[in-house]
């Protein structure tokens, strides 16, 4: 039997504006990082017994997109579940809710198209036997604490993910990301968390936003990268927002700017 031991939810919304976002305040990142830091590093760390799975799920919505080669645009959310053994071997169900259409047009296209179930389409199960470990295939269980050394094998895995190279500003945006990732969609040990918020605090040009309500009403402190150039024009930039009281990632949002 499957035994949940382990659940961290977290919300992903990518959102277009027309100029600039994420006010910074005087306060540091850094700082903010490292309280975050210090309150992960005294939780209790979880221990998998035999036949116990650690479970993760997260829920994003994106932009308005075609489905396949549809002629008309939906939006949805998209919730993703994963049990990953000690072994690294597991499941992955994948589901869609909430589909809307951005324009009546869009609708319309829809009907005359037979009314596809669009949920449907983008539902889908996966399983992966031993040493996949699920949506980042990382074992977070034996990431360094050291920084240098976690800084090194962070650096390999975004370059690996990427292509972005150190020292670009792509790269910065990509590894913040990347934690982010990591602390989302994992159940990495206190410790290694701890490690990896104190990393994020080393990113340059990291800011303060301060308070604020994510997505699903989610309240917290965000963190950001600066914006940087989209490959499509404008900018981007990926703001963290997590629960002071736990250091848990509660929410990530992606801003694109025009």
């Amino acid at each position: 039997a499957v035994l949940v031991v382990v659940a961290i939810a977290g919300v992903v919304v990518t959102q277009t504006l027309p100029g600039p976002v994420n006010a910074p305040q005087p306060a540091s990142a850094a700082a903010e990082l490292h309280q975050l830091s210090t309150v992960v590093s005294s939780l209790p760390a979880d221990t998998l017994a035999p036949g116990q799975y650690v479970y993760t799920d997260s829920v994003s919505s994106g932009p308005p997109a075609h489905p396949g080669n549809a002629p008309y645009n939906v939006q949805f959310d998209s919730t993703r579940q994963f049990w990953v053994a000690p072994d690294g071997s597991g499941k992955g169900i994948f589901t869609a809710s909430n589909v809307t259409f951005p324009t009546p047009q869009d609708q319309a296209e829809w009907v005359a198209q037979g009314s596809p179930d669009i949920a449907a389409e983008f539902t889908r199960t996966s399983t992966f036997g031993p040493g996949n470990y699920g949506p980042m295939q990382v074992d977070e269980f034996t990431l360094p604490t050291d920084q240098a050394q976690l800084s090194s094998v962070i650096a390999g895995l975004v370059t690996s993910a990427t292509h972005a190279q150190p020292g670009t500003a792509n790269f910065t945006t990509e590894e913040f990301g990347y934690i982010g990732q990591l602390l989302q969609e994992t159940a990495a040990p206190p410790d290694v968390r701890a490690a990896l918020l104190t990393l994020a605090g080393n990113i340059p040009g990291i800011t303060l936003v301060g308070p604020t309500t994510g997505p699903e009403g989610v309240v917290g402190v965000g963190i950001s990268t600066p914006l940087t150039p989209a490959p499509s024009g404008g900018g981007y930039s990926e703001e963290l927002i997590f629960d002071p009281t736990t250091g848990t990632l509660a929410a990530v949002e992606q801003w694109l700017t025009d």
